[in-house]
């Protein structure tokens, strides 16, 4: 038998009808803006993002896609050849013709147009895009939501290898204490939540110092994040450096640290189901009054509730941002508008 061939980390598969996106005699727009993605994933997360392989699949309809992670689906879309997609970012009140549709990276709400309809939707305030944008903007958020499955240890050896040039103390500390897996299951978690690991040696001098302490991922995780806090809240600060921010009710805060049962991949929130159900339609409320107030939901809470409060939203709300009271850095400015409680 022949040796097994490793799945490819990740894969775009195309209809034959999308094969002219990716063919040089063409153009291969799509190629080039792969490359950037790659590039622009390393600055924007840390992640050196693997090569992406691009098959043709005749099981697919003409103008389908699908994107693979290890070979299992994680995402599909369809195009409409010669068409463009229309998307009204939310302020545009002229309607303009065309066959609605859903943009897959988003799943808002969108129109295919044709070509002499793009100047006037353009003017009229519609974002508009080509199939390669289409398909390179959902590849984007593809890789954003799945970081953490991309990361494997081998990507996480590279990393030290290429670190261990410039900061060897740094490196041969960090490994006499953790695993290469432990240092990954770090770094996903990080990603997870779509904070950048590019800051290697600052998360690695936070693991030299705690995991002595404590070889517990969750707690790890939580240093990690104090330690990033600066650049955590420059992520979601304006201007003047102010984060708007939920708050949680104290009773309920205290049921859900209470809740704390320990399970294999760390801690996590047991709420009774009554109560579980409670709690996530309070935080989904709440979410939703501040979204139409204009303003990104997140929760800021205690270090002992962050990681509770997002493991026993994610299902629910996946997106949900969860800060803890020591990641606020001294400059940042927090203003509450909102709090999370049981109606009566």
């Amino acid at each position: 038998m022949s040796p097994v061939v490793p799945l490819d980390p990740l894969s775009l598969e195309l209809g034959y009808g999308l094969i002219p996106l990716v063919d040089k005699d063409q153009g291969a727009e799509l190629l080039d803006r792969i490359t950037r993605i790659r590039r622009e994933s390393a600055l924007e997360l840390g992640l050196v993002v693997p090569r992406i392989r691009i098959i043709d699949n005749m099981r697919l309809e003409p103008s389908e896609y699908c994107f693979k992670i290890k070979g299992v689906e994680v995402a599909r879309g369809n195009l409409k050849i010669g068409h463009f997609l229309s998307i009204n970012p939310g302020q545009v009140k002229e309607e303009i013709p065309g066959e609605k549709t859903v943009d897959p990276a988003f799943g808002l709400p969108a129109l295919w147009i044709t070509e002499d309809q793009r100047e006037a939707a353009e003017r009229a305030g519609y974002t508009v895009v080509d199939s390669p944008s289409i398909i390179a903007t959902h590849l984007t958020e593809i890789i954003k939501r799945h970081a953490s499955e991309i990361l494997g240890r081998q990507e996480i050896q590279a990393i030290l290898d290429t670190l261990r040039n410039d900061y060897p103390a740094v490196v041969d500390e960090v490994s006499k204490i953790l695993s290469l897996g432990e240092i990954q299951k770090v770094f996903q978690g990080m990603l997870a939540e779509q904070v950048s690991v590019r800051n290697v040696v600052a998360i690695l001098e936070t693991l030299a110092d705690f995991a002595a302490v404590s070889k517990d991922l969750g707690f790890l995780i939580e240093k990690v994040r104090q330690a990033l806090g600066r650049q955590i809240c420059l992520q979601y600060a304006d201007d003047d450096k102010n984060i708007r921010v939920i708050t949680i009710a104290s009773d309920i805060e205290e049921k859900i640290i209470e809740s704390r049962v320990e399970t294999t991949t760390g801690f996590v929130a047991a709420l009774a189901p009554e109560i579980q159900k409670k709690w996530v339609n309070a935080v989904a409320n709440t979410v939703k009054n501040v979204q139409n107030m204009g303003d990104l939901p997140i929760i800021l809470c205690s270090e002992a509730a962050r990681p509770l409060v997002k493991s026993s939203t994610i299902r629910e709300i996946p997106d949900l941002v969860v800060l803890s009271v020591p990641e606020i850095s001294k400059e940042i400015k927090v203003e509450s508008i909102g709090e999370i409680k049981f109606e009566d």
